[in-house]
């Protein structure tokens, strides 16, 4: 799930450079996903699965290979779908 959710990030952020995969790991739960990316592609969102199995919603800063919890909202799973360029 991992590798194919890299695969878009990589694919959407490509404007005429060279393409990278990039692994956007996980929160330990074993899967994650991306939905959105902001237009200058230095940000994505999505959710991860965090070990309690609550899906967290997070983000991605793509310069930095860092995947942000923005954890659950109370006790409940989140997900987020966009993202601007200011993450």
């Amino acid at each position: 799930m991992t590798l194919l959710c890299s695969l878009l990030l990589v694919c959407a952020s490509v404007r005429g450079q060279a393409v990278e995969v990039v692994d956007i790991g996980h929160l330990g739960g074993g899967s994650s996903g991306l939905t959105g990316i902001s237009p200058s592609g230095e940000w994505a969102c999505g959710w991860s699965v965090a070990p309690s199995g609550l899906t967290h919603a997070v983000l991605f800063r793509v310069p930095t290979r860092q995947l942000i919890d923005l954890g659950p909202l109370n006790g409940a799973s989140t997900s987020a779908i966009a993202v601007n360029d200011s993450g």
